[in-house]
């Protein structure tokens, strides 16, 4: 997962200040406002350290969960403004 997250900051990075074409009203929307309508998952720590008690699997689908609740609406309205274009 925090490879898909680096792919969708390098994208919105790439739009920053980028006008969302067809807004519907008269303001003005930055496109990466209406790509990304949510926060992206902050990156979780994981100790390093043997003694640690870390689950990874559990680690992994709350990351998978909190990433795919932003990820996967981005990726379908960045594909709608592909084809509308």
């Amino acid at each position: 997962m925090p490879k898909m997250t680096n792919l969708v900051k390098q994208i919105l990075a790439s739009m920053d200040g980028t006008v969302y074409p067809f807004a519907k009203s008269r303001h003005p929307v930055l496109l990466n406002d209406h790509l990304l309508q949510g926060k992206m998952p902050e990156p979780v720590n994981v100790s390093m350290n043997p003694g640690a008690a870390v689950d990874m699997k559990a680690l992994s689908a709350q990351m998978a969960a909190a990433a795919s609740d932003v990820i996967a609406p981005f990726v379908d309205r960045f594909m709608q403004l592909y084809h509308k274009s």
